[in-house]
């Protein structure tokens, strides 16, 4: 139990785990997954990075639902998620995305996640997305800048490229 009006330490947490996802499948367990991740490696802050139907287009990646429904339904999922926690974790949506109105490359995404939160930036995606990715070369550049938590894979599944740099990151199921 935490006394009312308790705040924790703010050298106990550190870091941002960022989710890069379409949070369309099974996006009420795939969140609350991820934020038990989170907690459980004592990140301050989570973020949700809802891709856009032009972003997933061009990444030849689909979305059931559109983004604004996506967007709700994430806000509805974490709005819960702050009425029961007391973990001190800070959660958000970004909406970045949103703001462009259309394709933004993963360059400019990861440029723009860096400036805004404070590091250590932990990037979440699942196998597809960080597998398209890789082939693009997109990864590459970054891997070294942000650590990456592929969920869903495991080493053998990963593109090559990715292979290479499995210090560089791990998966989660």
């Amino acid at each position: 139990m935490v006394p009312y009006g308790y705040v924790p330490d703010p050298g106990s947490r550190r870091g941002t785990f960022i989710v890069y996802d379409t949070f369309d499948h099974q996006a009420e367990k795939f969140t609350l997954r991820l934020l038990s991740f989170a907690l459980d490696r004592r990140f301050r802050k989570w973020v949700g990075y809802v891709l856009s139907e032009a972003t997933l287009k061009r990444m030849k990646l689909s979305a059931d639902k559109p983004y604004y429904k996506r967007i709700d339904e994430l806000g509805e999922i974490l709005e819960d998620y702050r009425n029961r926690d007391e973990s001190g974790l800070q959660v958000s949506i970004d909406n970045f995305e949103d703001k462009r109105g259309k394709y933004t490359p993963f360059e400019m995404t990861m440029r723009f996640l860096q400036d805004k939160y404070d590091g250590p930036i932990f990037i979440a995606m699942r196998k597809d997305t960080a597998n398209r990715l890789a082939q693009f070369g997109a990864l590459d550049p970054w891997i070294r800048e942000v650590r990456f938590v592929l969920i869903g894979t495991t080493q053998d599944e990963a593109h090559p490229m990715l292979q290479a740099k499995a210090n560089r990151w791990e998966w989660y199921m």
